[in-house]
Formats: C-alpha cells, structure tokens, sequence
C-alpha cells in the first residue's frame, strides 16, 4: 500500500499513466495525480474499513501484509513474479496493463493459498462471495423482468451476459472468468 508519486520511476507509476509525454498536455498531470490519489485514498479506506472490525491480536505484520496484497490486487495492482519486477516498463510497453492481468489472478492465488492469514481470506471470501451474488442477482432480475435473456451455456461466448437483441453487457466488468 505504498503510494506511488508522479514523478517516480517509470515501472512505480500507475499503468494508466506509464508515458511522460501525456504529462505534456495542459490538465493531463493534474488529472493523473488526482487519478493515483484516488486510487491511493480508496485502498486507503477499504484496509481502514476492515482492520477496523478487527481485534487488537488480529493487527500483526503478517496479516497486515497479506490484506495489503489482497487490496493491492483486488484493485488492479498485482504482484509481478519476482523473475519480472524489473521489466515492469517493458512488459507494459508490450502487453496491455500487464500488472492487472496479474492481479486477476493474484486474487485466485490468495484465496486458495494455505499462507494467507485466515482473517484476511475471510475477508477475500465475502468479497468475493458479495461480487458473485451482486452479479447473479442482476442477471437474474433483468431475465426474470424481460428486460434481457442471459445465456447459460458455459461453452457460449455470451455465458453471463445479458443480451437484448445484437447487444450484449458484460455486467462482471471484464471478471466472467473469474466467476
């Protein structure tokens, strides 16, 4: 949960945010810092939320770490293997957002992993549990409503989304496989 600056290293900045020519564009720096502050205050307020509910003998190193990982990828800034940290710059210049594409499944990894404090995967297992039934139930209410037919073939392309007519909605926001 280390706040990362503006005019730090190419491979701490947000990946949104990676080129320095953008900074150039009257509004764009103001934009982005607001952007990273955002960000940074969300994380913030998720981690206060719930170390908050927590117990005096819950507040140790190791289970604050863990639940700083699980923020950190649940809100899109996963974990490079260790092999990759330094080609951070490259693999965005290459890839699209490669440090979210590890948070995906950064997430998996935490909720199945033994290590992960038990407190915190309590916390990764209600969230998780909460996206699914929040996503389930509007697809349900939306068929249910006519306003839209979802497809239940898991081998479909269109599995989990609502559909009206040619126009279809991903209401999972890109997570489908997740689910």
């Amino acid at each position: 949960l280390a706040p990362r600056t503006a005019t730090g290293a190419l491979s701490a900045r947000e990946e949104a945010f990676m080129s320095r020519l953008a900074a150039k564009i009257p509004g764009v720096s103001g934009s982005q810092r607001g952007y990273m502050t955002f960000l940074n205050k969300l994380r913030d307020d998720v981690v206060g939320r719930i170390v908050s509910k927590w117990g005096p003998e819950d507040l140790t190193d190791e289970n604050l770490k863990a639940l700083g990982n699980w923020i950190n990828a649940a809100t899109g800034r996963g974990r490079l293997p260790k092999q990759l940290n330094d080609a951070g710059a490259l693999l965005n210049a290459t890839f699209f957002a490669p440090r979210y594409v590890a948070s995906r499944a950064d997430v998996i990894m935490q909720a199945a992993s033994p290590t992960t404090p038990g407190i915190v995967r309590k916390e990764l297992a209600r969230d998780l549990a909460g996206f699914v039934g929040t996503g389930i139930a509007v697809l349900s209410l939306g068929k249910l409503g006519g306003l839209w037919d979802v497809e239940l073939d898991p081998r479909s392309s269109d599995f989990g989304k609502a559909r009206v007519g040619p126009t279809r909605w991903d209401f999972w926001a890109g997570e489908q496989q997740l689910v």
